[in-house]
């Protein structure tokens, strides 16, 4: 099977995967968008950023943000956006920062 480059970094024993993602509960995913919208992300973020929905869970999920050279600025905007969510009283199953 053929492997694309921006793919590559997705591979089990790898590097690990460079996407930000925040899980809940299906039935917080309402509160996960609104958490986002509300903590205003950057402009470039918010057009990179998906939501993947399963039965069970939604999960946030930001390609290739997680990068040396940008973790002081992720802090600030995954910070926002779990404290939104700590006020809305959800509880993320799983958060990969």
């Amino acid at each position: 099977a053929q492997i694309k480059a921006n793919e590559a970094h997705r591979l089990p024993g790898g590097k690990g995967s460079r996407d930000v993602l925040i899980r809940v509960a299906r039935r917080h995913g309402t509160k996960l968008r609104r958490a986002v919208k509300q903590a205003r992300l950057p402009k470039a973020l918010r057009r990179k950023l998906r939501y993947r929905t399963t039965r069970v869970s939604v999960t946030l999920v930001v390609p290739n943000a997680r990068t040396a050279s940008n973790d002081h600025d992720r802090k600030q905007w995954t910070t926002r956006v779990l404290d939104r969510l700590e006020r809305q009283k959800v509880r993320a199953q799983m958060a990969q920062l």
